[in-house]
């Protein structure tokens, strides 16, 4: 799950790349655009890693719940 949300974010950043790429002169909205999408990413992975670290099992109840709620019946 974790590997598919990294995918996403490199293709996003990728994207965005590009995107600017072929602006020229948007660098500012770029950068922050980049920063602020970094800074999320690595939020999101840091609260992970510390829900893995201790509380294991409030996580694996959670993303339980997460996977219940997107799964078609």
């Amino acid at each position: 799950m974790l590997e598919k949300i990294k995918d996403k974010v490199t293709r996003q950043i990728i994207r965005l790349t590009v995107m600017v790429q072929n602006e020229k002169g948007n660098l500012p909205t770029f950068a922050t655009i980049a920063g602020l999408t970094f800074v999320a990413v690595m939020l999101i992975l840091a609260g992970y890693e510390i829900l893995k670290i201790f509380f294991p099992d409030f996580l694996n109840g959670m993303l339980n719940v997460i996977k219940q709620k997107f799964t078609i019946q």
